[in-house]
């Protein structure tokens, strides 16, 4: 069972149905997705969207978009340290 969250982070972890299973369906008629909601009533924390779970359990990330990728692996990037990428496309083998 999922616990009461005491920081915004800790809802990253915490699917839809577990939501709707505590009572919560009725937030799903004001917002698209759970992450939405959570954007609405938090607005000052940095939400990635790529951290939230699915139904499954499994970290959502989202690639519909460029700007989605982008974010990623700028995310990445920070995260590892990365500050050059070299040009594997130029070189020959």
């Amino acid at each position: 069972m999922t616990r009461i969250q005491n920081k915004p982070a800790d809802w990253y972890r915490v699917p839809r149905k577990e939501v709707i299973r505590r009572g919560g369906a009725n937030i799903f008629y004001h917002h698209a997705s759970f992450p939405d909601a959570l954007k609405a009533t938090y607005p000052e924390f940095n939400w990635e969207d790529s951290q939230f779970v699915t139904a499954d359990d499994t970290p959502r990330a989202s690639w519909k978009s460029d700007a989605d990728v982008l974010n990623a692996l700028e995310a990445a990037e920070a995260k590892l340290d990365i500050r050059k990428v070299p040009n594997w496309a130029a070189k020959v083998y």
